[in-house]
């Protein structure tokens, strides 16, 4: 179930196996494809992992799907900072 690999994603995040993290995301997902949320998780691993871009797409779908969430809002800065956009990070 979708929570089950949501959950799954959660540990292996926390045990640094961003790989892993990602892929039970990948999972959930598909199960749940407007779920905010999980996109919101998946950009932060992204992060975690320098993969800006990929971060860059889900940050996007996430505020497409909940355009006031102050997570997605909150990552988006981050990657803005990380991606030396000092203007648009904040």
């Amino acid at each position: 179930s979708e929570e089950l690999h949501t959950m799954r994603a959660e540990l292996r995040d926390k045990a640094h196996d961003l790989q892993g993290a990602v892929a039970d995301l990948n999972q959930s997902i598909t199960i749940q494809p407007k779920k905010q949320e999980l996109f919101t998780k998946r950009a932060h691993i992204f992060l975690k992992a320098s993969q800006l871009e990929a971060a860059q797409a889900d940050i996007s779908i996430a505020l497409k799907l909940k355009p006031e969430d102050p997570q997605a809002i909150a990552l988006r800065g981050g990657l803005n900072s990380k991606l030396d956009r000092y203007d648009k990070a904040i």
